[in-house]
């Protein structure tokens, strides 16, 4: 899911995003149930060019974050999945290029004014009472959130400082009709895979663990132990509704498959020669490749259309080698990629050609769609040559991770 919304928005902007929403956010008391309670609003998560960055502040983006993840995903994030989408330090980053974006606008003078910040405070209509700006409500509900008048009016002259960037970076785009006809080519010329993912989890279900291994297993103490954490770890997942008891063994089968990584590696191998041997860009032998499959809780699937310009594929995460090959002349038959999760077989079963009588019709959003991707290369740039000079600094067991300085 991080993958995705980074690839669809860019890095800088997703900072941007988070900046700006916070005004919508802070005051429907998601701040209030702060990840970091009980932390004052001069404690520091770190430094950006000596610029501090306040726990609070910290605290308030990421539960912003976990609060638009939740949405994503129905209501509920565990903290496996706040560590598997690494949103401590994410959220860090994005507070770094604000920083950085903040300050480089600050010394080409385009901080916001006095003026601006304050008839922009004015205008948010939760520091209303009787249809005006009332100084009361405003102090108390910036009380109530843990922050001071000072803390808020720079976290909004931040936003604004940063729009007024944005907004530089979009004057300065200009978009060519060669580049939109190009652009309308490559984003509507699309192909659907078949594919069936092999992984090291999937291939430990054809590994023979013997009953008298899951009895030795749960002998050991430690290793015991290791199965209440993996019970711990997936009992809202793989294991909702289950008690321990229920599923040591299955567990303790897992962990003693996990051992044994060369049996792994053959029961993977054998299986991918097996499918790149009948998978076809027809369905005659989809239900025996998926007979195949079904011990290994594996089967094919359909990539939905997917368009020349991207990268990712549903399911299995990103590959350019497996993107370039679905573009090619030979995609109509099966072939075999390594991929971060394990091995890719997939095939081409569908294309969908470009009409290039309908680039009038598109031409509005075309534009739109490639002056916000020529705005996040420019953008980025300016980013990374902020970067290289700057100096952060960060509270490592707050956040977790590294961070180069």
């Amino acid at each position: 899911m991080l993958t995705w919304f980074r690839e669809k928005f860019g890095r800088v902007i997703v900072g941007a995003i988070v900046g700006l929403i916070a005004l919508v956010f802070i005051f429907e008391g998601i701040s209030s149930r702060s990840a970091l309670r009980g932390n004052h609003e001069g404690a520091v998560a770190g430094k950006v060019n000596g610029e501090t960055v306040s726990r609070t502040e910290f605290a308030r983006s990421l539960n912003q974050r976990m609060e638009f993840f939740k949405q994503l995903s129905g209501g509920k994030l565990t903290e496996e999945q706040v560590k598997s989408f690494n949103l401590r330090a994410g959220v860090f980053e994005e507070i770094v290029s604000r920083k950085l974006m903040s300050q480089s606008a600050r010394q080409l003078g385009w901080s916001a004014s006095d003026a601006e910040v304050r008839d922009r405070i004015m205008e948010v209509n939760v520091f209303h009472k009787d249809g005006k700006f009332d100084p009361v409500t405003y102090k108390n509900l910036l009380a109530a959130n843990n922050m001071t008048a000072d803390g808020y009016e720079k976290m909004v002259r931040e936003d604004l400082t940063l729009q007024r960037v944005s907004a530089f970076f979009k004057s300065r785009v200009k978009v060519a009709e060669a580049e939109l006809k190009n652009e309308f080519l490559m984003t509507r010329d699309k192909r659907n895979l078949k594919y069936v993912l092999l992984t090291n989890e999937s291939a430990r279900k054809g590994i023979d663990v013997k009953k008298e291994e899951i009895q030795k297993f749960l002998a050991d103490t430690p290793k015991v132990n290791l199965v209440k954490q993996q019970f711990e770890a997936r009992k809202d997942r793989d294991f909702k509704g289950k008690k321990l008891e229920e599923v040591r063994e299955q567990i303790a089968r897992d962990l003693i498959a996990g051992e044994k990584p060369a049996e792994v590696k053959k029961i993977n191998e054998r299986l991918a020669a097996q499918v790149l041997a009948q998978l076809s860009a027809t369905d005659a032998r989809d239900v025996a490749v998926n007979a195949l499959l079904k011990p290994y809780g594996v089967a094919t699937r359909a990539s939905g259309m997917i368009p020349q310009t991207n990268t990712y594929i549903p399911g299995v995460g990103d590959s350019k080698e497996l993107m370039d090959w679905a573009f090619s002349e030979n995609s109509s038959k099966a072939k075999q990629f390594s991929v971060p999760a394990g091995t890719v077989i997939a095939v081409v079963t569908a294309a969908e050609k470009p009409d290039l009588s309908k680039l009038a019709g598109e031409r509005d959003a075309l534009l739109v769609q490639l002056s916000s991707k020529k705005e996040r290369a420019v953008m980025e740039i300016f980013m990374k040559r902020a970067r290289e000079k700057a100096k952060i600094e960060q509270n490592h067991e707050l956040i977790g991770g590294s961070q180069d300085g």
